[in-house]
């Protein structure tokens, strides 16, 4: 009698914290599953590919990448001559699988497909240890699709968004500029749509102006400084094209690293102000700014600049400046990187639709249980009415 009482009891108590806990866990299971970083499934298909070893050809355009950053110490000569054979196999299966007098489009549709089958998407600053290791992301697909035109006699040309790239070309069919989303379909392409919202719209003359080698050779260096170790960087800025002076993503690193070597002047702030009037989606002149602001104590003025950042942008690193700003921003801030301890890549809007699922879900719950309090008061009534 002891025991049943107590099982009772036991039950009584679980009923309520299973109703607390598992809608949490069930909605963070299936927020994290959603956005979880799929590299390491991708990569499997490679686990057992043996690898190709092949030297040097300054023809294409993605060797000379691949040297740049092995002049630069990103990698070694051995993991040069890896990423080589790698490109040098993608190129090979182009040239022996796709028509020489097919259209532009097909042409590319071809040459992705097998982009897709040697390279799994995942972002990369740099092109040397991703070809070497079989992936690649926006940028670096329109460098080997550059190569793979090359061979076919047709003219590609890059074209820059924030935070993306992707390709450009004739149609001989229309005779007018058709675009091409290389990473679509796991990294297999498709004609892109530049209206769609994902890609950000700007009024920077740089973004979306097609580009050719030159362009993308003189803004390579600045790209790879991520991966670079930091006592080479005055070296490599010193080295860029003067041409390259106004450009955004230049300047990005620019205001950056006068920050972290606590240099930004009164001037550069304005200057900082000025800039975010054109390029409008950028986040990293923000973040400075921002910074800057608080820094100062100034907080309404961060909080101003903040705002004009996408929710949807707005990652760890700019979590890391809001939760400085208020109570939401902390929670948001440490929910965030709950989610990044399973490598999960969220943004603010991720985690403010997480909590309102949450938030939902319990109203839900707490309807349901109230409900069910009212039915079962209204039938001990009746009981009760029929007794007497």
């Amino acid at each position: 009698m002891l025991l049943r009482i107590k099982l009772l009891t036991l039950r009584k108590l679980i009923m309520p914290v299973a109703l607390i806990i598992l809608p949490v866990l069930v909605i963070s299971f299936v927020s994290i599953t959603l956005t979880k970083d799929k590299s390491a499934t991708r990569a499997e298909r490679f686990e057992h590919t043996p690898d190709v070893f092949a030297d040097y050809d300054p023809l294409n355009l993605t060797h000379r990448l691949v040297r740049m950053d092995e002049q630069n110490g990103i990698i070694n000569s051995n993991e040069a001559r890896k990423a080589y054979g790698a490109i040098n196999n993608f190129l090979k299966k182009v040239k022996d699988t796709c028509r020489i007098d097919d259209t532009t489009e097909n042409f590319l549709d071809c040459a992705n497909k097998i982009l897709g089958a040697n390279f799994y998407y995942k972002p990369s600053a740099t092109v040397a240890k991703a070809y070497a290791n079989h992936f690649s992301d926006c940028d670096l697909n329109v460098y080997l699709m550059f190569d793979a035109a090359r061979a076919f006699s047709k003219k590609l040309e890059i074209v820059y968004a924030p935070r993306h790239a992707f390709l450009s070309f004739i149609s001989e069919k229309y005779g007018m500029r058709f675009y091409w989303e290389t990473t679509e379909n796991e990294n297999t392409g498709v004609i892109a749509n530049i209206s769609d919202s994902f890609y950000k719209k700007t009024h920077h003359r740089f973004y979306y102006s097609p580009v050719g080698e030159r362009v993308i050779e003189k803004l390579y260096p600045i790209l790879s400084l991520a991966d670079m170790d930091s006592h080479r960087w005055d070296a490599v800025v010193k080295s860029i094209d003067k041409s390259m002076s106004d450009n955004p993503l230049v300047l990005d690193f620019y205001y950056e690293d006068r920050e972290n070597k606590k240099q930004l002047s009164q001037k550069d702030i304005h200057i900082l102000y000025g800039l975010i009037q054109d390029d409008i989606s950028s986040v990293d002149k923000r973040l400075i700014l921002a910074r800057h602001f608080l820094g100062k104590g100034q907080r309404n003025e961060a909080m101003s600049i903040l705002n004009q950042i996408d929710d949807s942008e707005c990652k760890l690193s700019c979590m890391e400046v809001r939760e400085k700003t208020s109570s939401l921003d902390r929670v948001v801030y440490s929910l965030m990187k709950m989610f990044k301890w399973f490598n999960s890549d969220i943004s603010r809007v991720g985690i403010i639709f997480y909590v309102l699922a949450v938030i939902v879900v319990y109203g839900i719950i707490l309807i349901f249980v109230g409900r069910m309090q009212i039915n079962n008061r209204n039938k001990n009534k009746g009981n009760n009415l029929n007794q007497v």
